[in-house]
């Protein structure tokens, strides 16, 4: 019988998505646009060896790529925030400014009927009025992880059978969303105690934190659904293809 077997592959991923509701925003190049990474290839490879003959000792390791999909959430964003079709109001009643036109309870703040329906802005309000973009990074990269995995098996009496095996996950370029507009982080030093909780350890761990922005308490009213341009419900969905691409070389001693 064959002591040592290795076999190889390659998978090539490819996701698109339908241009249907994109629009792009002439002062962000990047928005209304969705990611096609044409480079996605990703090997695998399996090795399998037997030592003795007698009872032998079985050993196993592998490696591989595997990419994964970008969620179609994020599609709906990059339509829906592209700066154009969609803007944002919040009143502070804190703001002297802003609060001539707070609206006063009980009075509602604009009448508008019920239902996907565009509503029209008051010009008091208008200066108040923002919009959000998403967008990919130029920079992006499908997510993919690395998986690696070893073992050893051995059969250790007539129908008792002991493995040991060892598995490696390790993920590269995942999604993270970012808010250009906050400021930059500063450092947080945190204290690092014992399990007890009670006993400093001499000492801390460093993370990025945006504990320094300030929050103050305030009546805000929102209104969305607001456009001065026109609004709708976009309900495409991203259409996804994958092929793959599988050949495979065994070498057999």
């Amino acid at each position: 019988m064959p002591h040592f077997t290795l076999s190889v592959s390659e998978r090539y991923d490819v996701q698109t998505f339908s241009k249907t509701g994109m629009v792009s925003n002439p002062l962000w190049p990047a928005a209304g646009k969705m990611p096609l990474q044409e480079k996605n290839f990703a090997p695998r490879a399996g090795i399998g060896y037997a030592i003795g003959d007698d009872r032998p000792l079985m050993v196993r390791a592998g490696f591989g790529i595997f990419y994964t999909r970008i969620p179609q959430i994020y599609e709906s964003a990059v339509m829906n925030n592209n700066g154009l079709t969609n803007s944002f109001l919040s009143l502070d009643s804190t703001n002297f400014y802003q609060q001539q036109v707070f609206p006063s309870y009980p009075d509602a703040a604009v009448n508008c009927p019920r239902g996907p329906v565009s509503c029209t802005l008051p010009d008091a309000w208008k200066q108040y009025a923002t919009s959000e973009i998403a967008a990919f990074s130029p920079s992006f990269k499908t997510p993919r992880v690395q998986e690696g995995s070893l073992s050893l098996e051995r059969e250790l009496a007539h129908g008792v059978t002991g493995t040991l095996s060892y598995l490696y996950v390790h993920g590269v370029d995942m999604i993270r969303a970012r808010d250009v507009n906050l400021p930059p982080p500063t450092f947080y030093s945190y204290p690092i105690y014992d399990p007890t909780a009670t006993n400093f350890q001499n000492a801390f761990y460093s993370v990025e934190s945006f504990a320094t922005c300030r929050r103050l308490r305030a009546s805000v009213v929102r209104f969305r659904r607001i456009s001065t341009l026109s609004i709708a419900r976009l309900r495409n969905w991203a259409q996804s293809t994958s092929l793959r691409v599988r050949p495979r070389a065994s070498i057999t001693e």
